[in-house]
């Protein structure tokens, strides 16, 4: 009697396909749904193109910036800031120059790394996530990085609010820096 062919779900090549979704197409897909389809925390964004037309919508816009390289208003051959709509959110201002400062994307190697967006909170004041849970002195660390990266010179901020991912905030204030101008 010949032998009986091996049935589709007995074959090595069924359980390699099932393994490499369950290992890596399913995590790809949660981790985008997840963080709302950014690339990845820490990596740059790509840029948008400037061919395509802007898409409109209902909906209101969020406050909240996903950190990622955004660029930053050119300058006209005059040397004064090309004209914008409106004046640009505190924390997207604030995340963009730590981003340029960094070169374009922020190092593993840096506590704002874990940072998972940033928003505005109030004239003044933003909310930093993290994606981490710190003590005391991690929390300082990511205000400290904020002030000095961000929002050196730019004395409109004087609040950072960091919020771990325990959910806990913890209130830093521009003048508990002394170094830096007030």
């Amino acid at each position: 009697m010949p032998a009986r062919p091996k049935r589709w779900y007995q074959r090595w090549w069924v359980w390699v396909i099932v393994g490499f979704i369950v290992l890596v197409v399913l995590p790809i897909g949660a981790c985008t749904a997840i963080v709302g389809g950014v690339l990845a925390i820490g990596a740059s964004a790509p840029a948008p193109s400037s061919s395509s037309a802007p898409v409109e919508s209902d909906e209101p816009e969020p406050s909240i910036v996903q950190p990622s390289a955004a660029p930053t208003p050119s300058a006209s051959p005059s040397g004064e800031p090309a004209p914008t709509a409106a004046a640009e959110p505190l924390a997207e201002s604030v995340w963009a120059e730590i981003v340029a400062g960094y070169g374009g994307t922020v190092p593993s190697s840096s506590p704002l790394f874990a940072v998972t967006s940033v928003e505005d909170v109030s004239s003044g004041t933003i909310r930093v996530f993290v994606q981490q849970d710190l003590d005391d002195a991690g929390r300082e660390e990511i205000a400290r990085q904020v002030f000095n990266l961000g929002a050196f010179n730019n004395t409109a901020l004087t609040t950072v609010v960091v919020q771990a991912a325990d959910g806990r905030d913890s209130n830093h204030f521009r003048r508990d820096f002394p170094y830096l101008p007030q």
